[in-house]
């Protein structure tokens, strides 16, 4: 299982962040989006809880907060269910996907499953990722 994020300034004619992967990957995002809401944490690295491959990288925050990286997602705590709930549906309707706003106004993040392969990224699949956890979380 991995999710591919990959950064890419005409995708189907805008600015784009794909987040992608097959339907147990992008069920892995929804969950993680479901342990945010309950946990302590105000944002999370992606990086750091799920198996992302690619040259960007995505913070999604409870609250906008100072942080270093390329992309930000912000979900307040009262949306990120709703959100996950969004995420669970391209994953279950797979073929799908679902477009989002970022923090940055110029690029919108594009969640798919089951679209497009490890190899349209120009990469074979990595199956080595072990998790970290949130902490506070149920």
């Amino acid at each position: 299982m991995q999710i591919d994020l990959w950064h890419f300034e005409n995708f189907k004619g805008a600015d784009t962040l794909v987040l992608s992967g097959q339907p147990e990957a992008i069920l892995a995002l929804a969950e993680a989006l479901e342990a945010l809401a309950s946990s302590e944490e105000i944002e999370i690295a992606l990086e750091e809880h799920l198996p992302v491959v690619g040259f960007s990288q995505l913070f999604v925050l409870k609250e906008l907060v100072p942080v270093t990286g390329q992309f930000r997602w912000l979900v307040p705590a009262s949306e990120l269910l709703a959100a996950a709930a969004q995420v669970r549906a391209v994953a279950v309707g797979a073929p799908a996907h679902q477009y989002f706003d970022l923090v940055e106004p110029e690029t919108v993040l594009l969640v798919t499953a089951g679209e497009y392969p490890p190899e349209w990224f120009g990469h074979r699949p990595n199956n080595s990722f072990k998790p970290n956890p949130l902490r506070g979380s149920a």
